[in-house]
């Protein structure tokens, strides 16, 4: 989503450098300035702003793409391998904890 939206927005691929940071270092980063933006899903970039040190600047609504962040599969996988839905459901939940 993020290389799309800033060539959307008329920049070309050469403009920026996109690397890989996990969310705390991507707000340690911002916090020091050691990088110009960071990526990422909520609540994060809210956490970034409510503590002062960043502001959003773009939001993925305007993109007007569906963006979908929960888990896809084969439509028939639950009848097939109902044990693989249960185990996957558990982890989920179990993370979540």
């Amino acid at each position: 989503m993020v290389p799309q939206a800033l060539v959307d927005r008329g920049l070309t691929v050469d403009f920026f450098n996109l690397i890989y940071q996990s969310r705390p270092v991507g707000a340690t980063s911002i916090r020091r300035r050691r990088i110009d933006a960071h990526a990422d899903f909520c609540p994060w970039g809210e956490l970034m702003e409510f503590k002062g040190f960043a502001r959003k600047i773009f939001d993925g609504s305007q993109t007007r793409r569906r963006l979908s962040a929960r888990p896809g599969g084969a439509q028939g996988l639950p009848r097939q391998a109902p044990e693989i839905v249960v185990a996957y459901l558990k982890a989920v939940v179990e993370a979540n904890d």
